[in-house]
């Protein structure tokens, strides 16, 4: 935040606080267990917000935790709203490019919105030692939970941070290109979408016939696994730590048991920080028994989503396929959806066709796959191929949160130094 703007906050903080009424009897108290009643003393005048939020105390809020509570969220919605308003009429935006999650996304999803102003609001004036301290409403990581911290919710009120970046494939030029080709090129794509994250999704599961190629080594054997000799993807992950970028590791399974495949992968790469969940290309799916790979029943991806989130609750699972009847019936939380479809003749053919993928999964994320050869024609004219495309898919999907370039075109994109 720049000087002029914290003064700004600050003068308007301040002017807030002056408009706080001094009650004449005590109210609900924000921490009645810990507080005795108090009253008011004789010539004292409570000038500052934390001075009045001291004076509401009495025993009677003991027996009215869930009144004190709705209270909270009321003053706190009512200022976050205030706050939004004055900045928006200010002229100061409310929405950032951000390279990693944005301020005030206090619950993490990836989003700002009424949901982080609750957890704040509950938590509202508190200090580690009290007893509803919540250290993810501590935005500003000073110890209080107070104004300041909703302030920087308000600031970033209704952004949304989506992930752009690229799919890289070890039939591509995967292990050609050195880590910080994939680095600069999924950074160069994200600052072409507000609010993006540098993201990709890594292959590291080939499918060849029946088998999966797992790139990198292994001492044991597994039904229908295969290794390579060499870890091909180590040094990559640990740039992408460095650089902050967030990768899924998706595998092409074929007729290999998926929860392998998970604890393969997982088990040797889920300590990387880059890592934000795992994916499994459907299409592959014992293709060779299958046309277009095996529909994934309900109970198939409950049991692997679970196993995914044994390696990191914050993990996610994606099922990738362009066929809708190829996916579970039943969608649950963090199961991410993406949709690879292609031979499209113009970009509104790719829109409608995307939405109607959006609005099938509407209550799950949608992620998009693009930039194939077969739509090349129409694509190619385009200014900026990954932007337009990407702005179309981000504001006419509400649910859409990723959008990759496929490594076949990518250099069309990001050309290699």
């Amino acid at each position: 935040m720049s000087k002029e703007d914290h003064g700004f906050h600050q003068d308007f903080i301040t002017e807030f606080e002056k408009s706080i009424p001094v009650p004449s009897t005590p109210k609900y108290a924000f921490f009645p267990e810990t507080e005795p009643e108090k009253k008011p003393k004789p010539g004292v005048t409570y000038s500052t917000l934390s001075d009045r939020m001291k004076f509401y105390h009495t025993p009677r809020a003991r027996r009215g935790l869930g009144i004190i509570v709705l209270k909270r969220i009321v003053w706190v919605l009512v200022f976050t709203l205030l706050l939004v308003s004055t900045l928006t009429l200010a002229g100061r935006p409310y929405a950032f490019d951000l390279p990693t999650l944005i301020p005030g996304d206090v619950n993490r999803d990836n989003t700002v919105d009424i949901v982080d102003v609750v957890i704040i609001s509950a938590a509202f004036g508190s200090k580690p030692s009290d007893p509803v301290w919540n250290s993810d409403a501590d935005i500003n990581f000073d110890g209080l939970i107070n104004i300041v911290d909703l302030a920087i919710v308000a600031v970033h009120f209704g952004a949304r941070a989506v992930f752009s970046g690229w799919r890289s494939s070890p039939y591509g030029f995967q292990q050609e290109a050195e880590p910080a080709y994939w680095i600069d090129a999924a950074k160069y794509m994200a600052s072409k979408i507000n609010n993006s994250i540098p993201s990709g999704v890594w292959i590291l599961g080939e499918s060849l016939g029946r088998r999966c190629r797992l790139n990198f080594p292994s001492s044991e054997v597994y039904p229908n696994v295969t290794f390579s000799s060499t870890d091909q993807s180590e040094r990559y992950l640990e740039a992408f730590d460095a650089a902050g970028l967030k990768v899924w590791l998706q595998v092409e399974p074929a007729d290999a048991e998926v929860e392998t495949l998970i604890d393969l992968v997982l088990g040797r790469y889920h300590q990387h920080s880059c890592v934000i969940g795992f994916g499994i290309d459907v299409e592959w799916l014992q293709a060779e028994e299958f046309a277009d790979g095996r529909q994934i029943n309900n109970e198939e991806a409950q049991r692997w989503l679970n196993r995914v989130k044994s390696y990191d609750p914050d993990y996610k699972l994606f099922l990738k396929h362009w066929l809708i009847e190829k996916m579970p019936t039943s969608y649950a939380n963090d199961t991410v959806f993406v949709c690879d479809g292609q031979e499209y003749n113009s970009i509104y053919a790719l829109v409608q066709d995307f939405k109607q993928w959006g609005a099938h999964f509407a209550g799950s994320e949608v992620y998009y796959q693009i930039g194939y050869a077969s739509d090349e024609d129409w694509w190619s004219k385009l200014s900026d191929p990954f932007q337009a495309i990407s702005n179309r898919l981000y504001s006419e999907i509400p649910n859409c949160n990723g959008v990759y370039w496929v490594d076949f075109t990518l250099p069309t994109v990001y050309p290699p130094d």
